[in-house]
């Protein structure tokens, strides 16, 4: 949805901006929101330091805010400030390193959201190489041919090695795509956990 996202709102990042802040919304799709502005940078369709800025207003809400974030962490719900710490992390962690540290040392984000570690390792290697890694993954593409997109997703046709080749060349970095992925695998029996419950709850 991510990739959608970029590909169909040609520069206008408005609408999206309205898609991450409103909480009444699926999770995911505010996730995908702001996945996709990550891709637009990548893509070089807008510029990073725009989206620098508009993180730096994302972390002063969440931190005004903190009883929202606390309430979701107490539930075990996956907030999107976990996605904007991680993206913020792989965008400029310089930039926005006091925002990322406040967020953990007053324990905003779960550890399995993304722990400190990851964000030290991103903060070595710096977002001017991580970015360049990332304009030759597959996941930070634009789409161009949308009925070979659906066909290789469905039958797992899909080049994704050819693709991901020049990450192995950044120190670290795949090692940190095998965690996010080894994460998302564990916030999905997560969030299947919670379901059950929920379920349960109105039996």
């Amino acid at each position: 949805m991510a990739r959608i996202l970029a590909s169909v709102c040609h520069g206008n990042i408005e609408p999206i901006k309205r898609l991450i802040e409103n909480q009444e919304l699926n999770e995911h799709v505010r996730y995908s929101a702001l996945d996709s502005l990550i891709i637009l940078v990548v893509q070089g369709i807008i510029p990073r330091e725009e989206i620098i800025e508009y993180y730096k207003e994302l972390f002063s809400n969440f931190h005004t805010n903190k009883y929202d974030v606390l309430q979701a962490k107490k539930e075990q719900k996956r907030d999107i400030l976990g996605n904007l710490v991680m993206n913020s992390s792989m965008l400029a962690p310089v930039e926005l390193q006091e925002y990322i540290e406040q967020t953990f040392n007053e324990n905003l984000i779960r550890p399995i959201d993304f722990e400190r570690q990851e964000f030290d390792e991103l903060l070595e290697i710096g977002s001017e190489a991580t970015l360049n890694a990332l304009r030759d993954d597959i996941f930070y593409s634009l789409i161009e041919d949308a009925i070979f997109e659906i066909k290789s997703d469905c039958f797992f046709t899909f080049p994704l090695q050819q693709t991901r080749n020049n990450l192995t060349e950044i120190q670290g970095f795949f090692n940190l795509t095998k965690k996010f992925k080894s994460k998302v695998k564990k916030k999905k029996k997560i969030q299947q956990e919670s379901r059950r419950k929920n379920r349960s709850k109105k039996k």
